[in-house]
């Protein structure tokens, strides 16, 4: 395969209903004198192009801390690969840095990681995998498969792993198991371990 150009735009998922923290906007969670998404998107932020945040309520609130905010493709929370088409769907870059808003321990050498193996094998959606399991929401997207995503989950289907596995993929071994730890109670909140 000839060597494709590499560009990338980065998307945070913040479109989610956070049952687990009572239907908070979970994104605009304080959290060490941060919002989550604040978290995200320091480490984010010198990877992209474009920063895109999708999220399906306090517009107003993320489009001041990004260049594009999107809703999901599907209304009523219908799951995180509509907000990842919608991020998809606006891209100007070859490849999409997608990370979710509830992982602040997140780091840039995770991300640098990820975008170095995504770079060498640009043809893959390159996946995070820790010793815990895939990393599912941690991935890098050939933008290319935007009209196979729409296709699929118009077609009702919407798990994520079984979407990644229709394409050629890689999973790459991330030592950091701390850097994934997602944030989904107040009590966690309260003892969030923040680097």
């Amino acid at each position: 395969m000839a060597e494709c150009a590499f560009s990338l735009d980065g998307l945070i998922l913040a479109g989610g209903r956070a049952t687990r923290l009572g239907g908070v906007d979970k994104g605009l969670e304080s959290l060490a004198g941060k919002t989550l998404i604040e978290w995200s998107i320091s480490p984010l932020r010198p990877l992209v192009s474009q920063l895109i945040i999708n999220c399906n309520r306090n517009h107003p609130r993320y489009e001041a801390l990004a260049d594009r905010v999107v809703e999901d493709a599907e209304p009523d929370f219908a799951g995180p690969l509509h907000g990842v088409l919608s991020g998809l769907n606006v891209a100007n870059a070859s490849h999409l840095l997608v990370l979710p808003c509830d992982t602040p321990q997140i780091t840039p050498a995770v991300l640098q990681q990820l975008v170095g193996a995504a770079r060498l094998a640009p043809e893959k959606i390159t996946i995070a995998r820790t010793a815990d399991g895939w990393q599912p929401l941690h991935v890098v997207i050939p933008c290319c498969y935007k009209a196979d995503l729409a296709a699929w989950l118009a077609e009702g289907n919407a798990k994520v792993r079984a979407w990644y596995q229709q394409h050629p993929h890689q999973l790459i071994e991330c030592s950091d198991s701390d850097a994934f730890y997602n944030l989904n109670s107040e009590q966690e909140r309260t003892l969030y371990p923040t680097r």
